[in-house]
């Protein structure tokens, strides 16, 4: 894959603070690296465009400013799915 040639790729891992004050971790993501992919080289980003990536990976940079929505998405899925609480004994 030409992002890991480029050294484009970090491992991160994702933290999301949910709004009814849990918080968890997805680890190992590996994301595009902005620093790193502004500082490639003009033949290094032609190729990335003319292999039809680069659009991919401004694609991938926007869909991360997404990543707390989409955090906050699966863990109200997560809740609606546990089971309710058992009523108190009489």
């Amino acid at each position: 894959m030409r992002l890991a040639q480029f050294g484009l790729l970090s491992e991160m891992n994702a933290p999301a603070d949910l709004l009814d004050g849990r918080s968890f971790t997805v680890g190992s993501v590996y994301v595009v690296d902005e620093k790193k992919l502004t500082a490639l080289s003009d033949c290094a980003v032609r190729t990335l465009f003319r292999a039809g990536e680069l659009h991919l990976v401004s694609m991938h940079l926007v869909s991360l400013s997404s990543m707390q929505a989409l955090m906050e998405r699966i863990a109200a899925r997560t809740a609606a799915m546990q089971p309710a609480p058992l009523p108190p004994p009489a």
